[in-house]
């Protein structure tokens, strides 16, 4: 071919390149979101991204915009954002295909820029305008376009609730909150027909709902919204029992072993605390325990999770079993424990004011009436407010140790005769405005709404039942041999502790496994006792069960009893020191070079005052 030829042949291919180029660049320029071209609902083929691409669209009220885009992944993986005019973010695809959709459902009228971004790349661009049926709170019969979006805004102290309905053979949905940044706030990544989340703001905030799947699935779905009063959770548990979902799902235990399944028909339960007699609305309380009747000490637990003890007049349940329509009558006296079911939103419209712990174990969310409290420190006489104050622990001889916000404490005598409550329980009747002895009181807790971590009182027993885990009990051993949690064999409850070997088989040779406790108070106990069950299975002779003590925080530890062959639960009982603050206790397992076994169980842990 002569150069003339080469050179023809050159300036056809030019000539019809530029139409090419010019197409894959006709919105050109518009790397920045200030140069972003105004683009109409259509197909849009052969475009290049050079990094960036920006591009905005007017999306009517009652529209949703649709995009997506399609490209070669293995030549550069491009990204998909929209934002509004002020840079803020409104839905997102980012994967790792070669297709980028997403969807944005807005409020009200609103320019919407989108960007193509992330490498160099020719793609195919859809962008869609369809009408919606979403009203910013409710819609069903949805069609999922990859990933959908709708801005959400949540007042401060409010919560927000979302619920997704689909038909989940049809294609897996998960629902997500995000906030502008693109922090995951909540999320619902369920295996079913329904996923729901549920999120509080402390503060007022913008987030953004998202509807999609990693799959992609198009689905038909069903979403709402509401934003509310945050409602805690009802509490799961209580008693050492799960407690059944639904109203009228209650389990009532007897003494003799059977467990009855149905709804508990009282409408109130009396109660005579050793400060005042109460009468509980049902749907207010969670359990109620009367496995220790023969002392006549039985408690209630509430749904807030208050405790109270004292006598339970209510002389009898009312229960309509399942599968019967005809309720019968249960004597309290044949009952060990009542679980009622989680009745869903039961926390509602419930008050915190302070919050008292008594010296008997009891605590409870209660109103302190006109505390014009005067504390003397030798030194000054000052006035307390409660609003300036974080706790004040009383020591029970007139002594009290004041807590403010500050964090700085004092120390002086409370010259108070009685501090008068009102319980943060509506419906207890009378009895729930009442007095007490500052002498009966642990700590109160005074900032409004506070509620502890842990309750416990140092004159009653803290006890451990191992029916969840170890926590916060730590165990120390090695892969032949350890203590764990144990969820069967237990003698009160199903879990306990165990020293064992790997999945409960025989512990190894020359071990030397322990298990601590955290630090147990015990300043208000006059003779302290350490009481637990134990059971063994031990190469009698070398091999042990020990039980130590520490009163140092653990840094030092002196053993107090040890086992050692074959024995069956056994309670055990050990005095400890007397005027100590804390006691920290481990339970050990040591053995030789040769026989092995089964090794030791260990359950209902408690160190209580000698005489309980």
């Amino acid at each position: 071919m002569t150069r003339v030829h080469v050179a023809a042949a050159l300036l056809g291919v030019a000539l019809l390149a530029a139409p090419a180029a010019a197409q894959a660049n006709r919105f050109e320029p518009n790397q920045t979101r200030r140069t972003a071209q105004k683009i109409e609902p259509g197909a849009y083929k052969g475009l290049f991204c050079n990094e960036d691409d920006w591009y905005f669209i007017d999306v009517p009220r009652g529209q949703r915009l649709e995009v997506s885009i399609t490209f070669d992944h293995a030549q550069g993986d491009l990204e998909l954002l929209m934002q509004d005019g002020r840079g803020r973010n409104l839905a997102w695809s980012r994967g790792t295909r070669s297709e980028e959709v997403a969807s944005f459902t807005p409020t009200g009228s609103m320019p919407v820029f989108f960007r193509v971004y992330n490498a160099n790349n020719t793609y195919d661009m859809h962008v869609g305008l369809s009408a919606t049926p979403w009203n910013g709170e409710a819609a069903q019969g949805i069609n999922c376009w990859g990933a959908d979006w709708y801005p959400v805004a949540i007042d401060a102290g409010k919560e927000l609730r979302a619920e997704l309905a689909f038909s989940h053979a049809q294609g897996d949905l998960d629902l997500t909150l995000f906030d502008l940044d693109g922090n995951e706030l909540a999320s619902s990544t369920g295996q079913g027909d329904l996923e729901a989340l549920r999120f509080s703001a402390p503060e007022a905030r913008q987030a953004l709902l998202r509807v999609w799947n990693p799959h992609r699935a198009r689905n038909v779905y069903a979403l709402r919204l509401s934003v509310g009063a945050a409602v805690p959770d009802d509490l799961p548990r209580v008693l050492r029992r799960d407690r059944p979902v639904g109203k009228g799902q209650d389990v009532v235990e007897l003494l003799n072993g059977d467990v009855l399944r149905g709804a508990v028909l009282n409408e109130t339960f009396r109660l005579a605390t050793a400060y005042s007699d109460l009468e509980l609305p049902a749907g207010r309380v969670a359990g109620i325990d009367l496995e220790r009747n023969r002392a006549e000490l039985e408690s209630i637990v509430t749904v807030d999770n208050n405790r109270l003890s004292g006598f339970l007049r209510t002389t009898s349940l009312r229960v309509r079993l399942d599968g019967l329509e005809q309720p019968v009558e249960i004597r309290r006296e044949r009952v060990l424990r009542v679980i009622f079911g989680c009745r869903g939103g039961e926390r509602a419209g419930l008050e915190r004011h302070q919050y008292v712990v008594l010296k008997n174990g009891d605590h409870f969310s209660a109103r302190v009436i006109d505390p014009s409290w005067v504390l003397d420190t030798g030194f000054a006489r000052l006035p307390l407010q409660l609003p300036q104050l974080k706790a004040i622990t009383f020591d029970g001889h007139g002594g009290a140790n004041v807590t403010r916000v500050t964090e700085m404490s004092l120390r002086g005598r409370l010259h108070v005769e009685e501090v008068e409550l009102e319980m943060d329980i509506a419906g207890a009747g009378p009895g729930r405005r009442f007095k007490v002895h500052p002498d009966r009181v642990e700590v109160l807790y005074c900032q409004q709404g506070y509620l502890p971590d842990n309750v416990q009182a140092s004159g009653t027993a803290l006890s451990f039942d191992f029916e969840d885990g170890l926590e916060p009990w730590v165990a120390q051993g090695n892969w032949n041999t350890n203590w764990v949690h144990w969820p069967r064999d237990g003698v009160r409850g199903d879990g306990c502790l165990r020293a064992c070997g790997p999945n409960g088989g025989n512990y190894g040779d020359n071990a030397n496994a322990t298990v601590t406790s955290p630090p147990i108070p015990i300043a208000g106990l006059q003779a302290p006792v350490l009481r637990f069950q134990v059971r063994t299975r031990l190469e009698r002779g070398p091999d042990f069960f020990l039980a130590r003590v520490s009163y140092d925080g653990g840094a030092s530890f002196s053993e107090i009893h040890r086992l050692t062959g074959d024995n069956e639960w056994t309670q055990v009982a050990l005095a400890l020191t007397p005027g100590s603050r804390e006691v920290v206790v481990q339970f050990g397992l040591t053995s030789d070079g040769s026989i092995v076994n089964q090794g030791v169980w260990v359950d209902a842990v408690e160190v209580v005052e000698q005489g309980q």
